[in-house]
Formats: structure tokens, C-alpha cells, sequence
């Protein structure tokens, strides 16, 4: 895991900047979680596309490298858009994003940095346990979003 600097307290938001910025963290996103979250009134493809606009956002501010990952291959318009900044992958029928994103975070070496936005609890124990550093999606949405 990323290291968290003293006098920091982990789930803060002065934390998750501090290892969303950190040089060559691979960060994924719980694309739905982050979307229906912030976005609750919208519809889904509008949910979707406000999610990535604020991963871009985060991006763009940083050069993070951020992976979006939906649940379903129902995002018509989404894959075949160009995104430059983030990478968007949705799960393959039957397997759920969740688990995505543990094969993903599990298939990175050792040595690269990981951070894992959700706020699904299991997810966060598993990928803690495989030494990624969770984020809220609340503290993530009050990042992209200040």
C-alpha cells in the first residue's frame, strides 16, 4: 500500500489526495457506485458520463491513470467514445464489476501502487488484502469535485 504521511488520518480527504496523486498509482473506479451516488436523479447513461467527466477532471488535474469500470456491457456510445485521459471497461455479461476490479488490482505486479474507489465493504477488504488502498467514493467525488 501507499504509505499515508503522519499527522494524516486515512480516510481524510488531505489522505486520498495524497495517494491518488501518488506517481505511478493505477486507480479504479467503481464507475456505478461513484455515478449513482453523486448523480442519483439522472439517467443511467447520464450517470455514466458525469462519472467519467469527474474521473477526467481528477486526471487531468494530476495525470492520474484512471480506470472506470461499469457494471455490464450496456454502455452504448461510452466504449466506442475516445477518452484520453481515463480508460472505460465495463464487465462481460454475468460477471460483475466488482469482481473486475479485484482481477485487475490481483493481475498488477507487486511494485505498481493501487488505489480502489468504492464504497462496497467487500470490495475494500479484498483489495486491502491485496495491499491496494481503498477511497470512499464520498471522498472521492469531494476530490473530484473542489
Amino acid at each position: 500500500p501507499i504509505g499515508v504521511p503522519g499527522g494524516l488520518y486515512g480516510s481524510s480527504l488531505a489522505a486520498a489526495e495524497h495517494v491518488v496523486r501518488h506517481p505511478g498509482a493505477v486507480v479504479f473506479v467503481d464507475g456505478y457506485n461513484v455515478a449513482k451516488l453523486r448523480f442519483p436523479l439522472l439517467e443511467l447513461e447520464a450517470q455514466r458520463a458525469k462519472c467519467i467527466d469527474l474521473c477526467e477532471d481528477v486526471a487531468r488535474r494530476w495525470g492520474t491513470n484512471i480506470v472506470v469500470v461499469f457494471d455490464g456491457t450496456n454502455g452504448l456510445g461510452i466504449a466506442a467514445t475516445v477518452r484520453r485521459l481515463v480508460r472505460v471497461t465495463f464487465s462481460p455479461e454475468g460477471v460483475i464489476a466488482d469482481d473486475v476490479i479485484r482481477r485487475e488490482v490481483a493481475s498488477l505486479p507487486d511494485d505498481v501502487p493501487v488505489v480502489v474507489v468504492t464504497n462496497d465493504q467487500a470490495v475494500i477488504a479484498d483489495v486491502r488484502a491485496m495491499g491496494a488502498n481503498p477511497v470512499s467514493s464520498d471522498r472521492w467525488i469531494e476530490l473530484a469535485t473542489r
